[in-house]
């Protein structure tokens, strides 16, 4: 009895600077800032997917573990996911880890101009197409 409560102690305090290192990280990725341009983006995107397919294989090493440990290791690794893919939503990425084929050039100006510049249709047509 003496000896369970020592080890619920130890996993008590253990998960609760668990819990603060998580916060920090998730902090830091949420907060991070944006890409500034569509090529930063991408290659933010890139290192995303690189980084869920890296703790994708952690977990599933770490659910073969026995006892309790597999279930911590896919606890912790699907809250690190968790974090992953809602930076991957903040920045956008769903485009980029889908099989869909990307917009023209054209439709893209158009689009960016549009809705970030908040220019008129008329003038981002122009804009689009002068080289």
């Amino acid at each position: 009895m003496r000896y369970s409560l020592l080890c619920l102690a130890v996993l008590a305090g253990c998960a609760s600077s668990g819990d603060a290192k998580y916060e920090q990280f998730r902090s830091n990725v949420l907060n991070a800032p944006h890409p500034q341009s569509d090529d930063a983006r991408r290659a933010e995107c890139a290192n995303i997917r690189a980084e869920m397919a890296r703790v994708r294989g952690l977990v599933a090493v770490g659910a073969t573990q026995p006892g309790m440990w597999g279930a911590i290791y896919y606890a912790e690794g699907q809250k690190t996911l968790a974090v992953w893919e809602q930076r991957a939503a903040d920045i956008q990425c769903s485009a980029s880890f889908s099989n869909t084929t990307s917009k023209d050039p054209l439709t893209q100006c158009m689009d960016i101009c549009e809705n970030r510049a908040r220019k008129p249709a008329a003038e981002c047509f122009q804009t689009c197409t002068q080289k």
